[in-house]
């Protein structure tokens, strides 16, 4: 049997069978494989669906910006001028040139020397008992004239010695009691003691021991009571009270030499009274004691010859022993032996006499110095006691201690002396005394240009440069110790009449400058955290644009913009659909 084959399997051997005839393909023509219509028309509708669909986004953005516009955003508008970057300080205006005036200091004795008067009793006793108590007159003369008569004879010889010894001590004793300064009633307390009721040298030294001038620079210098009740010298009241009596009001021009304030000086007009009449009076008396002293010193020579003369008597007396009787043989040596004692007592006494002397004039022409002192010091006193203007200038008064609080000194009140109570000030000349924290002081430099404002006139404004910064700072007043400041001085160029001492003012001190340059509110310059860069917005329209800017010098207010003409307007605050990441520069 023969298998079955299929048409068409493909066996060997098999005929093929013909194929079925069907649509064949036909090569297209040249013209038919170009683009049809169809697709420039999708590519032009997908072209203008993006166009618009960009342009609606933009739209959606510019209507954002204006609504962000109309919420409020601040603006500022880009300006052309000059950046400064200052320092702030504060400080306070005085003069340049002052004159400070202090209230004098009163030199003179609180003692009161001199002022008691001058008590000439006793002169007329002095030049009288000089000679006998000098001349040995004896302790009984008294320093009468009788005991310069017994001195001469040889019995007087004997009275003679007693009288020397008398005047020997009371000359010692008067020397103490003229060389103390202590109240006259001392003074007669020992010239009592050494004169035993007024010896020859006690009275011939004066009622005080140094003759009638010596109760005025013993008793009347030395007396701490002398004057003591009069204009209150003695108790250092009156004299050396510094009470305001004539004042001039503050803020007065005065010219260099007038007076501006004078103290109470009628106590001290009196003083100075009291001691030109005491100092014309002891002037005198100084002459006279030395005319007295050299009287004494003529006295002792005659008393030298006298008792020569005794000796000589008494040697020729030896000649006539043959003839006299053995008792008044006796008495002629015993007349000889105190010859002899007495004339070498006298000789031995020259230069004591002569050294008490010098000591007692010494004494006299310093006290006498002395009140000469007094009376200059007092009429320096009372000059000073007027306070004159050394300058041309307005007076300033100082505050002092009133009832609990500082007010300003006024007519009337009592200034202790070297109280500062007024200046003298040149108003045309003005400085500013300021201080600046120590972190900042470094930055300061001699010469910096200034600008001061006064807190009593809003609207004034001077230029100033700084003429004077410290080296050293100091403590910063109430705060902690460790904040430091330090004192800077600056000059006023322009002066205005208004300017006067103890202004409170402020001080922008300008350290950087750069002129003609675009500027900008510091708070319309942002910063943008990723790129580091300085960006602006500037408003263009209902819109803000993003611009990226350089910034050159900026001080607290302002800052100098690359990039930014005159006249655009930027935003102060970041409008809400910037980028979040942008912060304010």
């Amino acid at each position: 049997m023969q298998p079955h084959v299929t048409p068409g399997s493909g066996q060997p051997g098999e005929n093929p069978m013909p194929k079925p005839v069907g649509p064949q393909a036909v090569p297209a023509h040249e013209d038919e494989r170009r683009p049809t219509s169809k697709w420039l028309i999708l590519f032009v509708f997908v072209g203008i669906s993006g166009l618009g669909y960009w342009l609606w986004q933009k739209q959606a953005q510019v209507d954002r910006q204006a609504a962000e516009v109309r919420a409020g955003v601040r603006t500022a508008t880009a300006q052309t001028g000059s950046i400064e970057k200052t320092i702030r300080l504060s400080g306070v205006t005085t003069a340049e040139k002052f004159v400070s005036l202090i209230a004098p200091q009163i030199r003179g004795s609180r003692s009161g020397r001199g002022r008691g008067g001058i008590n000439l009793q006793g002169m007329e006793s002095a030049s009288v008992a000089t000679l006998p108590a000098l001349g040995g007159g004896g302790a009984r003369s008294s320093g009468s004239s009788s005991g310069s008569a017994a001195a001469a004879g040889a019995g007087g010889s004997v009275e003679s010695t007693g009288g020397t010894a008398a005047r020997s001590f009371g000359g010692s004793g008067a020397t103490r009691a003229a060389s103390s300064r202590v109240a006259s009633s001392n003074a007669s307390g020992a010239r009592s003691a050494t004169g035993g009721g007024g010896g020859g040298t006690s009275s011939a030294l004066g009622g005080e021991g140094l003759g009638s001038t010596s109760r005025e620079l013993g008793g009347g210098l030395g007396n701490p009571g002398g004057g003591g009740g009069q204009g209150g010298g003695g108790g250092g009241g009156g004299d050396f009270t510094l009470v305001l009596q004539n004042l001039v009001k503050p803020g007065t021009i005065v010219k260099k030499g007038d007076t501006v304030a004078e103290f109470d000086r009628q106590y001290m007009l009196q003083r100075l009274e009291d001691y030109k009449s005491t100092m014309e009076t002891a002037k005198a008396q100084l002459a006279q004691q030395k005319a007295n002293l050299e009287l004494a010193r003529y006295t002792h020579y005659q008393n030298v010859e006298k008792a020569k003369a005794a000796l000589d008597k008494a040697k020729l007396d030896m000649k006539t022993l043959p003839v006299l009787s053995n008792i008044d043989a006796e008495r002629v040596k015993l007349s000889l032996e105190e010859a002899e004692a007495q004339y070498k007592q006298q000789l031995a006494e020259g230069k004591f006499i002569e050294q008490q002397e010098k000591a007692q004039l010494k004494f006299a022409e310093i006290e006498f110095k002395t009140l000469e002192m007094e009376y200059k010091r007092s009429e320096q006193n009372a000059d000073r006691m007027l306070a004159k203007a050394n300058i041309d200038g307005m007076t300033v008064m100082q505050n002092t201690f009133r009832g609990g609080e500082f007010a300003q000194i006024q007519q009337g009140d009592q200034i202790f002396p070297g109280q500062f109570f007024m200046q003298v000030v040149d108003p045309n000349s003005m400085i500013i005394n300021a201080t600046v924290n120590q972190v900042d002081g470094e930055q300061l430099r001699i010469g910096m240009k200034a600008r001061i404002r006064f807190d009593a006139f809003p609207g004034l404004e001077v230029p100033a440069h700084i003429v004077n910064i410290a080296a050293v700072p100091k403590s910063g007043g109430m705060r902690a110790t460790y904040v430091r400041e330090i004192p800077v001085r600056l000059k006023i160029d322009q002066m205005d009449k208004r300017i006067i001492p103890d202004l409170s003012c402020s001080v922008d001190v300008i350290m950087l400058e750069e002129k003609e340059v675009v500027v900008a509110p510091l708070a319309g310059v942002f910063s943008d955290q990723e790129t580091g860069k300085r960006v602006v917005y500037i408003k263009q329209g209902e819109a803000w644009n993003r611009r990226e800017v350089e910034v050159g010098l900026e001080n607290n207010l302002v800052v100098s913009v690359k990039g930014l003409a005159k006249g655009e307007i930027i935003a102060l605050d970041l409008p809400p659909s910037s980028n979040p990441e942008t912060n304010r520069g």
